[in-house]
């Protein structure tokens, strides 16, 4: 059977980027689970995994009766700080990962996230200030 060139490692690469040319998500998400064991993916879903229990808290503590949206400003702020650690996470993988358009649409995702959390946490700070619905949140 012949050989598929793009198939084949160049030294110094895995076999996992070596081939990897596709850019849709069933791709990305297959080159995510075959890199399972790379430090850089587990890393990047530690990451992700302790953004998502730290916004499932602000969403419980948001369902909760207030008084006023005082109470959600330290919240935002520390999401707004772990989402930029996320960022910076983000920018500073080795691989090749900017040349999936998933990943692009992800960093995208995440500043539109932090800006409109940023946008919240002015507000709420204002005395008698009313947070936003929390399904806008979720």
């Amino acid at each position: 059977m012949p050989r598929n060139p793009d198939q084949e490692s160049a030294p110094g690469q895995d076999a996992v980027t070596s081939g990897f040319n596709s850019r849709s998500f069933g791709d990305f998400s297959q080159f995510l689970r075959e890199a399972v064991a790379d430090e850089e993916s587990l890393q990047m879903g530690e990451s992700l995994q302790g953004l998502a229990t730290q916004i499932e808290a602000v969403i419980e503590e948001w369902r909760l009766p207030h008084s006023d949206g005082a109470w959600l400003a330290p919240h935002l702020l520390a999401l707004l700080e772990a989402l930029r650690e996320h960022h910076r996470l983000m920018l500073d993988l080795t691989r090749d990962w900017d040349r999936f358009l998933e990943f692009k649409a992800h960093l995208a995702a995440l500043n539109q996230v932090r800006s409109q959390l940023a946008q919240w946490a002015q507000r709420v700070r204002l005395p008698g200030a009313q947070p936003p619905a929390a399904s806008e949140f979720e």
